[in-house]
């Protein structure tokens, strides 16, 4: 395609995503398998989004390909030293990743320095590893495409008091060719980066995981490249770059070449880049192996970042547990249902349905809300199918989510969904003010979702009634009232619904603070916009059940300030127009 076509259908593309975000596209990047455009978002933090999509309109082959890279994105989200994508659309034929901006890639900072010190080199090294053990935890075994160009990093110094060798974060970007070789047999990889087995033609489906480990050959020519600012060949960068294309001479030098390690004069990390380097894949070490060996060589050359590199790794990988254990990653990966790929929402449903098998008798009651969120997220992909096929399989999951609200209502907190996050024995993210009865709403209303989109709601209510429940139909009034108050209908029509919800549940104080607090705010709105049709009765008759309910909220449980505190407002607002 000439040129000028491709800078037409660039512009194109510019005008979409301004049109669609509102954002101005600032700077353009192109790669091997598309365009990453820069916009501004026009708020402080951040200060800039990245695009990834494509100048083609894709189909078939391309768009699967394209699919697969995002897929593996948003399944290896979480952890903060993997670049984590924010969405994915599809706009006229193209698809679209909103990604976080990095500040810059490794090989944008090694033009500018030439080489780092040894302390910087491990520093980012280390990082480089941390998150590279993190994808195997998520089944990404390997990367296959590890360069200075797809490790991104971020300037912390611009947010945080976070000084030289810290300030630089590193993301691992660009899984296009992650789990290639399991998937499809492709080696991969960039020439001047690629280990001796990435140069077959193809890798036999049964390669034990021993005999292909090119990351770690990748990360021994990064680590030489930041030491001593060549390539491990010999060559500096700019001759790298003449002669990248030439495959024959990678290949040769991967099983035969010499290891040009002059500049590197601690005789362990030489060591270990020699066998990192080594043309055998099961002669290479390990990544924990590769982890402990580097943070030991950084703890002796200085201690002080040594020990602050260490809690800030053990940070990140709290925030990735917290990331797995509150079951973000299904909300990630239900991002990828909205690009509408058939084979897409296959994968999905595929994935979401393997889990819930192995999780479908919970033990504890967090396993019982995360089955909750699995089944409501298979619901969700089954709408997106068909409805009309799967109508019977969506009541089946809905039910399942009900019979769990129903059977597990003594032991669910608002813990198990609002999972604190602690370290170092301190909550970092702090409980939300929420009871115990909202959360059994919230989760069951994951099922009351599903089933408005196969039921109407006299055949809801006949399901409900056939529980025999009065907890699960007091839930059901709740989440009705909650909707109606939230769709601007009449403080009568949402209160009524409420009180269904008290009858059949009078001893959850909850209950009458809502009815309480809707009433206040019923009032303070209505004297805000000054309706004269309200008459001065109403409102003294209102605010007197709101105190009672208030009061009753009390009784039931003295030791929730909230309703003490609406309690003196209301009597204030009575003694001023009552």
């Amino acid at each position: 395609m000439q040129k000028s076509s491709i800078d037409a259908k660039i512009k194109e593309v510019i005008k979409d995503i301004e049109l669609l975000t509102g954002r101005k596209v600032v700077n353009i990047k192109r790669g091997t398998r598309g365009i990453v455009l820069i916009a501004e978002t026009g708020a402080g933090m951040p200060e800039y989004v990245a695009y990834k999509t494509t100048v083609e309109v894709l189909e078939n082959k391309a768009l699967e390909s394209f699919v697969r890279e995002a897929r593996r994105m948003f399944y290896a989200s979480g952890h903060p030293l993997i670049l984590t994508p924010y969405y994915i659309v599809k706009i006229r034929g193209r698809p679209l990743i909103c990604m976080r901006y990095a500040d810059m890639s490794l090989r944008d900072y090694l033009v500018q320095r030439g080489k780092l010190s040894v302390e910087e080199a491990l520093v980012l090294a280390i990082q480089i590893v941390k998150g590279l053990l993190y994808l195997r935890k998520r089944g990404i075994s390997a990367h296959q495409d590890l360069k200075p160009e797809n490790i991104l990093l971020e300037d912390l110094s611009r947010s945080f008091d976070v000084k030289p060798p810290l300030h630089l974060r590193v993301r691992i970007a660009d899984f296009g060719l992650a789990n290639a070789w399991k998937e499809a047999g492709i080696p991969g990889g960039t020439n001047p980066y690629r280990a001796s087995e990435q140069f077959a033609q193809q890798i036999p489906s049964n390669l034990p995981e021993e005999y292909f480990n090119p990351d770690v050959f990748a990360l021994g020519v990064i680590l030489t490249e930041m030491i001593t600012g060549f390539h491990p060949c010999g060559l500096s960068w700019e001759k790298v770059k003449k002669i990248a294309s030439d495959t024959k001479f990678w290949q040769n030098w991967a099983l035969n070449g010499e290891r040009v390690l002059r500049g590197i004069d601690e005789p362990r990390l030489k060591q270990l880049i020699t066998r990192m380097l080594d043309p055998a894949p099961n002669n290479r070490p390990s990544l924990e192996e590769v982890y402990n060996m580097l943070m030991e060589m950084l703890k002796d050359i200085n201690r002080e970042v040594y020990e602050q590199l260490k809690l800030q790794l053990e940070y990140y990988d709290a925030l990735a547990e917290y990331y797995i254990e509150t079951g973000s990653w299904i909300s990630d990966l239900l991002k990828l249902a909205e690009i509408g790929y058939s084979k897409q929402l296959d994968f999905i449903l595929n994935t979401l349905s393997q889990e819930r098998e192995r999780v479908r008798q919970p033990k504890t009651p967090q396993g019982a809300v995360y089955l909750c969120r699995l089944n409501y997220a298979i619901g969700k992909i089954l709408l997106r199918k068909n409805k009309d096929k799967f109508k019977e399989k969506i009541i089946e999951l809905a039910k399942e989510i009900i019979d769990i609200v129903r059977g597990w209502k003594d032991r669910i907190k608002t813990e198990h969904v609002y999972v604190p996050l602690r370290f170092k024995d301190k909550e970092i993210i702090k409980l939300s003010n929420i009871r115990d009865y909202e959360v059994h709403a919230e989760i069951m209303g994951y099922g009351i979702k599903l089933l408005k989109n196969v039921l109407n709601e006299d055949e809801i209510l006949d399901l409900l009634n056939s529980y025999h429940d009065d907890y699960v139909k007091s839930l059901y009034h709740y989440l009705r009232a909650s909707e109606a108050r939230l769709d601007g209908a009449s403080i009568k029509a949402y209160i009524e619904e409420l009180n269904k919800a008290i009858s059949l549940t009078p001893q959850i104080s909850v209950l009458h603070y809502f009815k309480a607090l809707w009433i206040h705010q019923w009032i303070t709105l209505t004297k805000e916009l000054g309706h004269v049709e309200v008459d001065k009765e109403t409102i003294c008759t209102m605010l007197k059940d709101a105190l009672n309910e208030c009061k009753r909220a009390i009784e039931l449980d003295n030791t929730w300030r909230e309703p003490s505190k609406l309690l003196r407002e209301l009597e204030s607002i009575f003694d001023r127009l009552c």
